[in-house]
């Protein structure tokens, strides 16, 4: 096992990438199948999408950048 001291550039952001899920990036994902599924009437799927949605917001409001996959 390494310390975070020996690894590359490239080795932190795959563990990262592997390790860490990008508040940003899921807030724009849920907002776009938000969008899609309020367009297309897929109600059963606009409760969960607004709920993951609302999680993600919180943890960028409390200022958080990822979210452990583990």
């Amino acid at each position: 096992m390494c310390s975070l001291m020996d690894m590359t550039q490239e080795k932190m952001k795959e563990w990262r990438e592997e390790n860490l899920t990008c508040i940003a990036t899921e807030i724009k994902k849920y907002t776009e199948l938000l969008s899609d599924a309020e367009w297309e009437g897929r109600t059963d799927d606009v409760s969960f999408i607004q709920k993951q949605l609302d999680h993600y917001k919180k943890l960028m409001a409390d200022g958080q950048l990822y979210e452990p996959k583990f």
